[in-house]
């Protein structure tokens, strides 16, 4: 089956409700062999816009191989204009481009240069690292600290304003956002290019 986007439809102060749009968006096209394990929302270019990015691995063996489990391309959900997208990851030079028998991801920035690097859990295969090259883009990162017993701060709205104080985006601090594996608890912000006001 395809995965699910929920998307909050209900208004602001109210009572949350969501409702799975993943039917009427372009994952409805995801190819359905994969087998999805880490998901998650990466800003690539720091440029505020945001692809969804699963990694995948096959439980299954192929037919008359057993133990042999099926490799499969971490899949991303990206914006064309006002179209969305599903695609493999990467061209065929990049790490992402590869197949893995995936089992989990780390998505946060590893070095410290401001973009959001992977690393990758796999099944009977090595762990992989993939350090994204810096880009000339502004960046936020924030990590809250909690009072009394949730120091990780796990829940924390995090709210990202504009100059005028009016809120452009919100992030949470959340945890168990992968299978084997999960990302620090901290946000991240692209901010777009340094330049700009």
């Amino acid at each position: 089956d395809i995965p699910a986007l929920y998307q909050r439809v209900s208004r602001a102060g109210r009572q949350p409700v969501f409702q799975d749009r993943a039917r009427s968006t372009a994952m409805a096209s995801y190819p359905v062999d994969m087998s999805g394990w880490a998901t998650a929302f990466v800003d690539v270019e720091n440029d505020g816009q945001e692809a969804l990015l699963e990694i995948n691995g096959h439980t299954n063996p192929p037919p008359g191989k057993r133990g042999q489990l099926i490799p499969q391309t971490p899949m991303l959900l990206t914006r064309h204009g006002s179209e969305l997208r599903y695609h493999p990851a990467g061209p065929e030079q990049d790490l992402l481009a590869r197949a893995f028998v995936g089992r989990g991801g780390v998505f946060c920035d590893l070095d410290g240069d401001g973009t959001t690097d992977l690393a990758l859990a796999c099944n009977n295969q090595p762990a992989s690292v993939w350090l994204h090259r810096p880009c000339a883009s502004a960046w936020l990162e924030v990590a809250p600290v909690g009072t009394g017993s949730n120091r990780d701060a796990i829940g924390a709205r995090v709210e990202l304003m504009d100059a005028a104080g009016a809120v452009e985006r919100v992030k949470q601090v959340v945890a168990g956002d992968s299978y084997y594996s999960s990302n620090p608890y901290r946000v991240h912000f692209g901010l777009g290019p340094k330049d700009q006001p």
